[in-house]
């Protein structure tokens, strides 16, 4: 009997068949993020971006200082190093400039160093990086 409970129990953890987890967040993703001043590779202008991802999964990645939508959704399924997204079919899919191949349902590269956030798109030949700071109060 004590067998069956435990796997029972077993059953209802969260996580996927490869062992991630669904339908949340990682902790050290959740808050407000702000772009820095320039993307990582130093061509553009990245201060505008800000990516708020919620306890639940959901997330908003936006034009902070024109107030222009860019995307949002959720995510899926993370582990430690990438987050599968999806995002609504709405007409307000405005992927930042370094993923323009981004789809509705995709998979971003991440890496947290010290107070700053990498978030990656990497396509067939390059990775895209964009960085962001947490935001304070």
């Amino acid at each position: 009997m004590t067998v069956l409970l435990c796997l029972f129990l077993y059953g209802c953890q969260p996580g996927g068949k490869d062992g991630r987890k669904e339908s949340s967040a990682p902790v050290d993703l959740i808050g407000e993020w702000h772009g820095e001043e320039m993307s990582l590779d130093g061509n553009r202008y990245t201060g505008f971006y800000a990516f708020d991802i919620e306890k639940n999964g959901r997330f908003s990645l936006y034009d902070a200082e024109a107030g222009n939508p860019g995307i949002q959704g959720e995510i899926t399924q993370y582990d430690g190093e990438s987050l599968k997204l999806k995002t609504g079919d709405e007409a307000d899919f405005d992927v930042p400039a370094e993923w323009a191949g981004l789809k509705h349902s995709d998979t971003l590269l991440y890496e947290i160093k010290g107070e700053k956030l990498y978030m990656s798109y990497k396509d067939k030949q390059d990775k895209h990086t964009l960085v962001f700071s947490k935001f304070s109060y």
